[in-house]
């Protein structure tokens, strides 16, 4: 059967390597048992995470930064063009 949790002991290249799948009324597999990390790799890797999440934002915040100015330049060009034409 297909699977998407990685964090699954069974899980094998997108495959659940147990013989009996059982599904919960959740939808989730009975079997599953997480991988246990120790609490130093747990660490890196929310501050690793939480790094990538806070750039993703600045990217997405800057790109909206700049959408806006340039949306703000066209309207007043637009504006200082056919301002008199337009609202009449």
């Amino acid at each position: 059967m297909r699977c998407k949790n990685k964090f699954c002991i069974y899980y094998r290249k997108e495959r659940c390597m147990t013989e009996d799948i059982a599904i919960n009324s959740m939808g989730m597999c009975e079997d599953f048992v997480c991988v246990e990390f120790d609490e130093s790799e747990l660490k890196v890797k929310r501050a690793d995470l939480l790094t990538k999440i806070e750039r993703q934002y600045q990217r997405l915040a800057c790109h909206e930064n700049i959408k806006l100015a340039e949306i703000q330049e066209f309207a007043q060009t637009f504006l200082e063009e056919h301002g008199k034409d337009f609202l009449e």
